[in-house]
């Protein structure tokens, strides 16, 4: 017989999109959650209700920025609390909880930067593998290209352009080295693909590539 906790991991579903700035993860979960909560797309019907966590990432490496760093360890940890809650309170529910951005992007920071990552980061890695989670890279269509975009401000958000380039090899590995099993490539020129992926993912099939 099943477990209570087995049933409840099974109904939540999480959803973790994890990549480079300037890669599509805030306006794919947008459009994903208003196709699921309306329910009117043959791929995912009307089962799943979708929430969303938002992670304000803070990427400085500036020194006098240092305050902001060291509230990371608190943030993780509220954000892990607040999904093993959504896991908790939704029970018997079907739930998809999209998040932007979590653990992989303080492995990526931390490394980019130079300093140890949140104590909370490889537990949340093996919890989340525990989980039914769709581990969702974002890359760039083109770095080049999304470097030359920004050629005139010099920086894309807060990293330089060779900081940039960087960010996206880590995320390469950092993502490839998850426990996470189900892991799928986006990049924001095939949305229909990943409209298919994740309608996969929530339908049950195992092993989304």
């Amino acid at each position: 017989m099943e477990s209570a906790e087995g049933a409840r991991r099974q109904k939540v579903k999480v959803i973790l999109f994890e990549g480079a700035d300037k890669t599509g993860k805030s306006t794919a979960i947008k459009q994903l959650c208003s196709m699921i909560n309306v329910g009117e797309t043959e791929e995912f019907g009307n089962q799943y209700n979708a929430l969303v966590l938002n992670k304000p990432y803070v990427a400085y490496g500036n020194e006098s920025l240092q305050f902001k760093i060291d509230g990371i360890d608190a943030s993780l940890q509220s954000m892990f609390d607040t999904i093993t809650t959504i896991r908790d309170v939704f029970v018997g529910q079907d739930i998809v909880l999209f998040i932007d951005r979590l653990h992989i992007s303080e492995y990526v920071y931390s490394e980019l930067f130079n300093r140890e990552p949140a104590f909370m980061c490889d537990f949340i890695d093996s919890e989340l593998s525990m989980y039914e989670t769709l581990l969702v890279h974002c890359v760039p269509c083109d770095v080049e290209n999304t470097i030359s975009t920004f050629e005139l401000d010099g920086c894309i958000d807060t990293l330089n352009f060779d900081e940039y380039r960087k960010s996206v090899a880590l995320f390469e590995k950092h993502i490839k080295h998850s426990p996470i099993m189900n892991k799928i490539k986006y990049s924001y020129n095939d949305f229909d693909g990943l409209v298919g992926n994740v309608a996969k993912f929530l339908r049950g099939e195992t092993n989304v590539q």
